[in-house]
């Protein structure tokens, strides 16, 4: 299977990466921000890629990070959040989706990384999301 990345892009406002951010995923993120760049009527910056083992990982974790995060949307894949926390809420997608950096990791790790983190109504979302109850 062929890898795929999760990436996360900033408006920029004198060269400093600003909100808001677009959640995204491709197979190649520096093409694909080339792409949304000509579309863009602010210059924008690839802030960062997070490698995933392939297309439906990636898709899992950007699925993960846009219901999460829906009440911050503000268009498609746009989001109302600074860099610091979109690159933050991208890393907990990750984990809430089952994929640690070196694999897949359990729910019960999943589970227990956003107890310790103390991410407040994070786990009942991320519950739902697996569909172990309501939010």
């Amino acid at each position: 299977m062929k890898e795929s990345f999760v990436y996360v892009v900033t408006v920029t406002k004198a060269g400093r990466p600003v909100a808001p951010c677009k959640i995204g995923l491709s197979d190649n993120p520096s093409r694909r921000v080339a792409q949304v760049a000509l579309m863009s009527p602010l210059p924008i910056k690839l802030i960062h890629s997070y490698r995933m083992p392939n297309r439906e990982s990636a898709r899992r974790v950007e699925h993960s990070f846009h219901e999460v995060m829906k009440e911050h949307r503000l268009h498609g894949e746009w989001f109302k959040l600074s860099p610091e926390r979109a690159l933050a809420s991208v890393n907990l997608a990750i984990i809430a989706a089952g994929q640690c950096v070196l694999g897949p990791c359990s729910k019960e790790m999943a589970d227990a990384f956003l107890e310790a983190t103390g991410v407040v109504g994070a786990t009942a979302k991320i519950k739902f999301m697996r569909g172990e109850g309501p939010p």
